[in-house]
């Protein structure tokens, strides 16, 4: 019975916050309805009904503003996952780098990773660093002689890129 319904509060709050505070709240609530906060001054002028009056307001509001900070943690936890991602991914990245290549490659235009890198606002040798990841993916090569490439080789498209940019084409 524990086991269910430890995964049923996993499966509703998901983080570990919405959980603290839930049980902090219901801690609280629970502490507010069973002790007697109100001061013996203040008590004698209150009646019986209204200082019941008191605790049962008193407890609502802390679970209901509780329930409510919550429920605002969770949703926002869910839209976050349902969100893409505000940086680039690498994928995003390859489909920019290799869209790039071809341009430049189709206007006879040396696609080195300085150039690449000033159009989609990335700093040269970053880009340069995922080029060379992707040509050991074999997706580009460069033209440098047969030394290591910098900020300023030309890259083009291999054929393996040509059919990775047919496949997102369709």
């Amino acid at each position: 019975m524990k086991q269910l319904l430890n995964s049923i509060l996993k499966e509703w709050l998901p983080t570990k916050w919405p959980r603290v505070i839930l049980l902090s709240m219901i801690s609280l609530s629970g502490l507010v309805w069973a002790s007697n906060w109100v001061p013996p001054s203040l008590s004698k002028l209150l009646e019986t009904k209204t200082e019941m009056l008191i605790r049962i307001t008193a407890t609502t509001a802390i679970l209901r503003f509780g329930l409510i900070f919550v429920l605002c943690l969770v949703v926002h936890y869910y839209k976050a996952l349902l969100s893409p991602p505000k940086s680039k991914t690498l994928d995003d990245l390859l489909i920019h780098v290799l869209s790039c290549v071809a341009k430049y490659h189709s206007q006879q235009i040396p696609a080195t990773p300085s150039r690449i890198a000033q159009k989609i606002g990335m700093d040269p040798e970053v880009l340069l660093a995922h080029m060379w990841r992707y040509h050991n993916d074999q997706l580009v090569s460069f033209c440098s002689g047969g030394q290591k490439p910098d900020i300023n080789t030309g890259f083009f498209l291999s054929p393996k890129a040509w059919e990775l940019i047919m496949i997102v084409k369709t």
